[in-house]
């Protein structure tokens, strides 16, 4: 953001989407992502998929479907947030961004002030 703070949009579960509103829009991307785990990402260049995948009617349909479930799911994360109090946001966050380590405790390591602008 220009004020410099970070606003959660989503948890993202495997397996997942990540570019297709920079291919739909052709833009650079607006965002960041951050890993709470080890994950693996197969990386296609802007360039093929603009040239090639986009005369694709499955490859649209998939990111047409893709896009679907992101705009409802930040549609979702935004009323939370306005009817929510905060004790239940930062229950919320705090249980999605949990790291289980062989069912024997769990890792919490984010800066608190961070969490709380």
């Amino acid at each position: 953001m220009p004020n410099g703070r970070n606003s959660l949009l989503a948890f993202y579960k495997p397996f997942r989407v990540i570019g297709d509103i920079e291919v739909v829009k052709n833009q650079s991307s607006t965002g960041t992502i951050q890993a709470f785990s080890t994950c693996y990402c197969l990386a296609i260049s802007m360039e093929k998929v603009r040239l090639e995948l986009t005369k694709d009617r499955k490859f649209l349909k998939f990111t047409c479907e893709s896009l679907a479930e992101k705009l409802a799911a930040v549609s979702m994360n935004r009323s939370i947030n306005l009817l929510y109090p905060l004790e239940n946001r930062l229950s919320s966050y705090i249980n999605e961004s949990l790291v289980y380590e062989e069912n024997t405790y769990i890792d919490f390591d984010e800066n608190l002030i961070n969490i709380a602008e």
